[in-house]
C-alpha cells in the first residue's frame, strides 16, 4: 500500500506508461484516508479549507495516474473526459477496474 502511494507521488506528472490496478487502487484508498483526516482535522481547528487544498494538490496526480491505468486496462487516455459528465466517472471507475491487456 505504502509503495503504491510512493508511486502515486513519484510518477505524479508522467502521463506515458502504464498503472496496474494495485497502483491505482491503493492510491484511491490512501487519498480517500488522507482526505478525511485532513477534512476532519482542518474542521476541528477551524480551516476546513485544508480539504480543498489536499484535493487540489492531488488533481494531477490523480489524472495521471488514471490515464495511465485506463492506457493498462486498453483503453484510450480520452475516455477520461467522461468524468466531466456525471455518470461518465462510474464509466471510467468501471474500466479502470478491468484486467490489464
Amino acid at each position: 500500500m505504502i509503495e503504491s502511494y510512493k508511486a502515486f507521488w513519484k510518477n505524479y506528472v508522467n502521463f506515458s506508461g502504464k498503472a496496474g490496478r494495485p497502483e491505482f487502487w491503493w492510491s484511491c484508498l490512501c487519498n480517500i484516508i488522507v482526505s478525511a483526516v485532513i477534512t476532519i482535522v482542518g474542521t476541528v481547528v477551524g480551516l476546513p479549507i485544508l480539504g480543498s487544498i489536499f484535493s487540489l494538490a492531488i488533481l494531477i496526480p490523480s489524472l495521471s495516474v488514471t490515464i495511465r491505468r485506463l492506457r493498462d486496462a486498453g483503453f484510450h487516455w480520452a475516455w477520461i473526459f467522461l468524468c466531466l459528465t456525471g455518470i461518465g466517472s462510474i464509466v471510467v471507475l468501471i474500466m479502470c477496474a478491468m484486467q490489464s491487456k
